[in-house]
């Protein structure tokens, strides 16, 4: 469960199945040592790149610490309408432990090339997200990244596995948080629906974490509005219409299948994945995610492990309010924990 007293900030339900592994050892605030000043973070994040990627122009945002501890760049990928400031404390989390850290957010992509899209439609990936998968392939070649851990959120999610699928030695480990595209036989309709209940749910929560006055109203209020992003409401006619459907036609499962199959033919090279959910995520809820993956609650030990055939690890936010925007709310330190394992196995509590 979670302890304030430290940071770690996540923990496993008992339910949930777990791959064996190295332990994920709490990080106590004495031990933990970070290579980047907040002051300088924030220098950083202020100073977003423009690149011309074709006749597309998108935003980037680079994270350099002051002392690198793995040359492995960190790619981050937002959800919808998200810019890098609604990652703040995640980001500087990750870029304390000395990661390199590239985040974008495409708005629109680029066109792929005709192998690439025939290969995404194949998982019913629609025109939208192959558009953008394209466009974050050719930021990748145009920053010179070769390979990188890959941390997603939502429909960001959708774009690393599809990137990892198509071109596995792309990414050495893809984070899924709360990601789109595993809730099974879904329609745009009701996941519109969902994502209405998602953010009612999440203002309540925040009004009522804000009354409590323990880390003042208006920090609160503001760091959930931030979650969302600026610029939804502008949007949110266009993406309600095009992008949320397309979450939901999206066959997530097949394609972390395919990964793990490549990777079990290739002795064990390609990106390990861990899935991350949240228990109070009505978006994408957690028991729609096991279903797809094959989990049950049934003592029969095959279904059980069945996840396994799609994923190497899976973890869940358990607090109260651990919805789909958890890390950001709540839980920055995470994904630090996660990326600093070099297995990114989840002990159970």
């Amino acid at each position: 469960m979670f302890n304030p007293e430290t940071e770690r900030d996540f923990s496993q339900e008992d339910e949930i199945p777990s791959s064996e592994g190295e332990e994920l050892r709490e990080t106590s605030k004495e031990e933990k040592q970070e290579y980047i000043s907040r002051e300088e973070f924030e220098r950083q994040l202020s100073q977003a790149e423009e690149l011309e990627i074709g006749e597309r122009k998108i935003e980037v945002t680079t994270i350099l610490p002051e002392e690198v501890k793995d040359e492995a760049w960190v790619v981050m990928i937002g959800g919808i309408a998200t810019g890098a400031k609604t990652y703040t404390d995640e980001l500087y989390e990750i870029a304390g432990s000395g990661r390199k850290i590239l985040f974008l957010n495409p708005d629109k992509g680029i066109d792929a090339s005709e192998e690439d899209a025939a290969y995404f439609e194949s998982f019913g990936l629609p025109e939208t997200i192959v558009s953008k998968t394209a466009l974050v392939k050719a930021v990748l070649a145009e920053k010179s990244i070769e390979s990188a851990d890959i941390v997603r959120h939502s429909q960001g999610a959708i774009i690393a596995t599809a990137i990892g699928a198509r071109d596995p030695h792309m990414a050495r480990h893809i984070v899924l948080d709360n990601p789109g595209g595993l809730t099974g036989e879904d329609s745009g309709v009701d996941l519109i629906g969902r994502s209405a209940k998602q953010l009612a749910a999440e203002q309540v929560y925040s009004v009522r974490e804000a009354m409590k006055g323990n880390k003042g109203p208006l920090k609160r209020l503001n760091r959930a509005a931030g979650v969302m992003g600026k610029s939804f409401p502008r949007h949110l006619a266009w993406r309600l219409l095009q992008e949320i459907p397309g979450i939901a036609e999206s066959k997530m499962a097949e394609m972390l299948e395919t990964m793990k199959k490549q990777r079990d033919e290739h002795d064990g090279k390609g990106p390990k994945i861990t899935l991350l959910t949240a228990n109070e995520d009505a978006m994408f809820p957690d028991e729609r995610i096991g279903e797809t993956l094959g989990y049950s609650e049934s003592e029969n030990q095959e279904k059980r492990e069945k996840p396994f055939a799609y994923i190497d690890n899976w973890a869940m936010y358990i607090r109260e309010g651990a919805s789909h925007n958890a890390p950001s709310l709540e839980h920055p330190g995470a994904l630090r924990q996660i990326l600093q394992a070099n297995k990114p196995d989840i002990e159970k509590p």
